[in-house]
């Protein structure tokens, strides 16, 4: 579900923009989905207003951050069996992260995308990508110690 939120922002948001989608999928290992994807025209995209091209990358988290918050008032207005309620509290949980953190400046999030078609200096843009991935690195590694 958060795949298909995430992604679907992406999707209706172009296609709201006028941008076509060129292809959009899941990416399944046996069937389990592991990842999803939203192409839109790059070409169109890269030659579309800022704004356009804002909407469309920040779409996305934008998704998650609303079905979070819708899922959070269904917690709060339903008494809900237990596991339910377990359920729609990690969908909570997981959908606010990957939110918050599909907004970092590292290469492959939106983020750096957004980052990077506002600003023009590309020194600056992948610097601050160097010093974002190696934070975000930085805060994996005692789970590893």
């Amino acid at each position: 579900m958060l795949l298909i939120v995430h992604e679907g922002g992406h999707g209706i948001v172009a296609l709201s923009s006028e941008i076509p989608v060129d292809s959009c999928g899941l990416v399944l290992f046996g069937p389990l989905p592991i990842g999803a994807f939203v192409e839109p025209d790059e070409e169109k995209l890269e030659k579309s207003e800022v704004a356009k091209k804002n909407a469309v990358l920040l779409a996305g988290s934008g998704f998650n951050a609303i079905f979070a918050i819708l899922c959070f008032f269904i917690l709060l207005a339903f008494h809900l069996p237990f596991f339910i309620a377990k359920t729609l509290a990690l969908t909570i949980a997981v959908n606010a992260v990957v939110a918050i953190v599909n907004l970092l400046p590292v290469p492959f999030f939106d983020g750096y995308h957004v980052i990077a078609a506002n600003i023009d200096c590309k020194t600056f843009v992948d610097g601050l990508a160097i010093l974002s991935g190696l934070a975000l690195l930085i805060c994996f590694i005692p789970n590893f110690l």
